[in-house]
């Protein structure tokens, strides 16, 4: 999904509404953020920011089922490095997997040899920007960074409309990771963007659990009402001479 040219204004603080209408456009045929990634990544070079995926135990269980990010960003990027503030997450992927360009630091304050020293395309975070405590001040910082100065950015966040989070709330309760700030939507995620430096140049809602619930509500549904989906996708481009 592209945004339209009468939104743009909004989302730069040019003008203002109240009740500003952002209108789903597109076919949002891309069912899982992954395959998402994995495509628009493809013989690219990619830095992938909080590379470890909080436990040992969970990153076996991804790779068992062909869902880890990482491996995937490997599998299909010409060149694929991470980064992590997880001392003890870095030494498990590069010592006990083996995995090539892992490395440890902050990414917004370090200089990391492997990662500061050269010219990425891609910057992925996935699942990462609804535990920063700034969204629009990291973005803008990374942005800014060596290396990162001309990375296009792809940025997956939890959707505050998924149908779940609805179903939950007729039942009186809020079901969320206690270390997340925020609940994304496109437009709010647009926003965010675009405050930091970044042009949005494509919008995406993507679906990547089963459904394990009765009544289910079948993927045909979700084909129909988009924006009930689990994911919002952003793929942005940093825009020359914003400071």
């Amino acid at each position: 999904m592209q945004l339209d040219d009468d939104i743009l204004g909004f989302l730069r603080g040019e003008q203002f509404s109240s009740g500003c209408c952002l209108r789903l456009s597109g076919d949002f045929k891309e069912r899982s953020r992954l395959t998402y990634m994995q495509r628009v990544v493809k013989g690219a070079s990619v830095l992938h920011i909080g590379c470890v995926d909080h436990t040992p135990e969970k990153v076996r269980r991804k790779l068992a089922r062909g869902v880890w990010l990482h491996k995937l960003l490997m599998d299909s990027a010409e060149l694929c490095a991470g980064v992590d503030i997880n001392e003890s997450g870095v030494k498990y992927l590069s010592e006990d997997m083996g995995l090539p360009h892992i490395h440890c630091g902050d990414i917004l304050r370090d200089t990391i040899p492997g990662v500061n020293d050269r010219q990425w395309d891609f910057v992925v975070l996935g699942e990462l920007l609804e535990h920063t405590d700034n969204p629009v001040d990291f973005l803008a910082t990374l942005r800014s960074r060596p290396g990162l100065e001309r990375a296009a950015c792809i940025i997956t966040v939890p959707n505050a409309f998924y149908y779940k989070n609805f179903k939950k709330a007729l039942k009186q309760y809020e079901d969320i990771n206690s270390d997340h700030r925020y609940w994304f939507t496109p437009y709010t995620l647009a926003k965010v963007l675009t405050r930091a430096g970044y042009a949005v140049d494509d919008l995406q809602l993507t679906q990547d659990r089963a459904f394990k619930f009765f009544p289910p509500i079948p993927w045909f549904i979700l084909s129909r009402y988009p924006l009930l989906r689990s994911k919002v996708v952003a793929l942005a481009s940093p825009i020359p001479g914003r400071e």
